[in-house]
């Protein structure tokens, strides 16, 4: 009865992700996809480092350009380091190298670098944009992505976060004691946001975002329509905990809804409040410019205890506007 209520939770999770995935690709310009290293991941090795493991989401189609592609490791200090070691690493020199693996472990294809002048615990990125771009567009999008990391200066100093365990000893992890991690939440949901994951940042292909039939600001906007406009993240202060997107086209409303003729009004509704106002002149209420279809956006940040949370905020971005 109980794996019977799991799966009928599943399933209607799935249908869930399925439809917020669509809605984002039909309605927004911009997606932006967290993709966490698999749980299965660690149970291979080359030269004695981990490989991580990416897949693509079943619902996902090649008709996405990627515009930005960030892979995130957190590096933490060693159990056998002492706090008081710490201050010695100021002057040691960290650089981290990501390869992409082939079908056979012998086809290592050198993808980026990050250089860190000074060695300390924290998030460190890796700019993997061009290699995601040829995953996820290519014919075999359907395949796993497989990345080697490796920390050159780390030695017994640092050591990356790959696969939580509670076992300091250990940066391995099997996908049963993941699952028995994620049900008991706590600790174990801050330790599963600490393992490796790519931020990716997605504009839809131009034959679904041609669907729109939003009317657009000109130079000169008279009647009701939608102004673009771009808030950047930064700009507003919010750089430091906003990981992705750096901004995004929240849009407004503007114009004027006088004169309208019937079919231009968003709803009949609106088109009898403004048949009243007319005979009744005195009467102080008046159609307003204000939008009338809103899509979500995706966004990745770091929360107070600095773990990374993806989530998707609904109602952010403005596609339509019309007279209510």
């Amino acid at each position: 009865m109980r794996h019977a209520k799991h799966e009928m939770t599943d399933k209607r999770t799935d249908r869930q992700t399925r439809k917020r995935i669509n809605n984002a690709l039909s309605s927004s310009s911009e997606l932006c996809l967290k993709f966490q290293v698999s749980s299965s991941s660690g149970s291979q090795s080359l030269n004695g480092h981990y490989l991580l493991d990416f897949y693509p989401h079943e619902y996902l189609n090649n008709k996405l350009r990627v515009t930005a592609a960030t892979l995130w490791i957190q590096l933490r200090y060693s159990p056998s380091l002492p706090v008081e070691g710490r201050a010695q690493l100021r002057n040691k020199h960290v650089t981290l190298y990501a390869f992409r693996v082939g079908n056979s472990t012998e086809q290592l294809s050198h993808v980026t670098s990050y250089h860190q002048g000074t060695a300390h615990a924290g998030w460190r990125r890796l700019d993997v944009g061009e290699v995601v771009q040829q995953w996820l567009s290519g014919s075999d999008n359907r395949d796993k992505l497989t990345l080697l990391v490796d920390c050159t200066g780390c030695n017994s100093k640092l050591e990356m976060v790959l696969f939580n365990d509670d076992d300091p000893a250990s940066n391995h992890v099997t996908a049963t004691t993941t699952a028995r991690r994620i049900r008991h939440g706590g600790h174990e949901h801050q330790l599963l946001n600490l393992r490796p994951f790519l931020a990716i940042a997605t504009d839809a292909n131009e034959q679904r975002r041609s669907r729109r039939h939003a009317r657009t600001c000109g130079d000169n906007p008279t009647y009701c329509c939608r102004q673009n406009l771009y808030v950047n993240f930064k700009e507003l202060g919010w750089g430091d905990w906003i990981i992705a997107p750096k901004g995004y086209y929240a849009n407004f409303c503007m114009g004027s809804c006088v004169g309208r003729r019937g079919f231009s009004y968003h709803n009949f509704h609106t088109h009898i409040i403004e048949e009243y106002r007319n005979r009744n002149p005195y009467a102080s209420i008046h159609p307003c410019c204000a939008p009338t279809r809103l899509s979500s956006m995706s966004l990745i940040y770091f929360d107070t205890d600095l773990n990374i949370i993806k989530t998707d905020l609904p109602k952010m971005i403005v596609d339509e506007c019309g007279c209510t």
